[in-house]
């Protein structure tokens, strides 16, 4: 198989394989159908927060899956992902989001910063949307809603074979 992105990756996987572990961190495992799906959730709620395509979001570098899923979520709405090391200072990544015009920081580390643009932890961005917690692996409903996702993502869904646009 040949994957343009990595989010296109996943998607095929989340279809092909829902079950099988995807990611691994300190607070546990998740499949491939539960990277997808709270991939996508994140990309709905930080649409839903009025970021566009294009619009760049820093991102602290937390080395955990939910690092990994902002970076899916970036993919998948294709929002321009920057990268901000966990261990630069504040007024580094004041720099560094005034420097790239990002719309939104993602960080942990609480920092307020001199320009105005919306600053959220993982936590915070998670609460925003309540339908973002796991899904327990095995279960039927799991892969039901995975499939519903799917059909439903911010990708843009292939035409059926013989179809063209």
């Amino acid at each position: 198989m040949s994957f343009h992105s990595i989010a296109e990756a996943c998607r095929k996987h989340a279809f092909i394989h829902p079950d099988k572990i995807c990611v691994i961190d300190g607070s546990g495992a998740y499949t491939y159908a539960q990277m997808w799906h709270r991939a996508n959730q994140l990309c709905r709620t930080i649409s839903g927060m009025g970021i566009n395509s294009q619009d760049r979001i820093a991102v602290e570098c937390t080395q955990n899956a939910d690092f990994l899923f902002m970076a899916m979520a970036c993919q998948i709405g294709k929002f321009i992902f920057v990268p901000v090391e966990r261990s630069v200072g504040r007024n580094r990544v004041n720099e560094i989001c005034c420097e790239t015009d990002a719309k939104m920081l993602i960080q942990d580390t609480g920092y307020e910063l001199s320009i105005k643009i919306p600053i959220l932890s993982f936590e915070q961005l998670e609460k925003k949307n309540r339908r973002m917690a796991p899904v327990s692996p095995g279960k039927r409903k799991t892969l039901y809603l995975s499939r519903i996702i799917l059909q439903k993502s911010c990708i843009q869904q292939e035409p059926p074979a013989g179809r063209r646009e």
